[in-house]
């Protein structure tokens, strides 16, 4: 009745939890991109089924990653995530219940063992559970289903643990940049200088102060900060490669 599918690239740190995670659906799928490391062996441990593929964009690669899968009803958790045995339960319920056709899902994020409850983090909810007619959109990374309707919201959370230090948050600003500015070259030039010079202002001061990132601390600073260099680099380098494609 479920299909889960997971993407990974030598993922070997987390995969292990995540996959005991899903022990209650009917299929795994993993769709992976040339790992090194162990994360081929862990999978086959858990049973799940592997697919390998070269990365494109997030997007790109999520959509394959379900249209492999066999069943009605679709999971996708990332490698670093994991679902309490509360949100298992709950997702068990509601698929039986069938009132919608698509679930947001709360997510609880961490740096270490801390966990991170304002700025962009704050009330974060993103499709998870869905029917396998749903699509995902172009975006080359911040993945996400377009063509939902009828959306439910489960009560229980998935729990995302993307940084272990301080050095994460910013590997991560960069490769999302540098992922996201292949979408940028399609916006008129003038725009792109606009968006250059204004809109990592306009992102640090809503995450920093709107969003309260200051109540987390030095950590709410540097995710505001990185946040904020995210979008001027992926705004600048989708303006040079515009100029020089």
């Amino acid at each position: 009745m479920i299909s889960a599918f997971v993407i990974t690239h030598n993922s070997e740190k987390f995969l292990k939890r995540c996959l005991s995670s899903l022990s209650f659906v009917d299929e795994i799928i993993i769709v992976d991109s040339n790992s090194t490391d162990k994360t081929l062996e862990i999978a086959r441990e858990m049973g799940a089924k592997i697919i390998q593929k070269e990365f494109t964009t997030f997007s790109e690669k999520k959509e394959f990653a379900k249209n492999q899968c066999k069943n009605q009803w679709i999971l996708n958790i990332d490698a670093d995530e994991y679902l309490p045995y509360e949100t298992a339960k709950e997702i068990q319920a509601i698929i039986k219940e069938n009132k919608h056709d698509a679930y947001l899902i709360p997510f609880k994020t961490y740096f270490e063992t801390k966990e991170i409850r304002y700025g962009r983090h704050k009330n974060e909810l993103h499709i998870r559970l869905f029917k396998k007619f749903h699509k995902y959109g172009r975006e080359s990374v911040h993945e996400k289903i377009i063509n939902a309707k009828n959306i439910g919201r489960l009560n229980n959370f998935i729990i995302h643990t993307p940084y272990e230090c301080l050095g994460d948050i910013k590997l991560r600003a960069s490769r999302n940049a540098k992922l996201a500015s292949q979408d940028k070259t399609k916006i008129n030039i003038f725009l792109i200088i606009v968006f250059v010079i204004f809109n990592p202002i306009i992102r640090f001061i809503k995450e920093y102060i709107i969003l309260l990132g200051f109540l987390d601390g030095y950590i709410g600073l540097y995710l505001a900060f990185y946040s904020a260099k995210e979008v001027y680099l992926k705004y600048l380098w989708g303006l040079k490669k515009k100029i020089k494609p």
